[in-house]
């Protein structure tokens, strides 16, 4: 029987090394500017993330509580999104 190609026998063959490909430096997230501030602070996301839960389950619940009425469930959304940002700004330390 005939081996086809090199026999490299009992010879650790070197691991090649993963690359990342080669991203240009417009891409790279740690070459913004320092000096530019957030256009939200972390507290004002949070807030605002939580508050639009808070109203968008208010509202997806009143459409299916029976009535099925669009209208009536995104009045409940909004009114619980207003009242959630009102009251996790005052329970969020600031």
């Amino acid at each position: 029987m005939t081996r086809v190609g090199r026999d490299t026998g009992n010879v650790a063959q070197p691991r090649r090394r993963w690359s990342a490909p080669l991203i240009p430096n417009v891409l790279r997230m740690s070459k913004t500017n320092p000096d530019k501030q957030p256009l939200l602070s972390l507290r004002s996301a949070v807030v605002l993330l939580f508050a639009m839960l808070i109203g968008g389950g208010a509202g997806g619940l009143t459409y299916l509580s029976g009535n099925r009425n669009v209208a009536t469930a995104v009045i409940a959304g909004i009114t619980a999104f207003a009242a959630a940002v009102v009251w996790l700004d005052t329970v969020i330390a600031p």
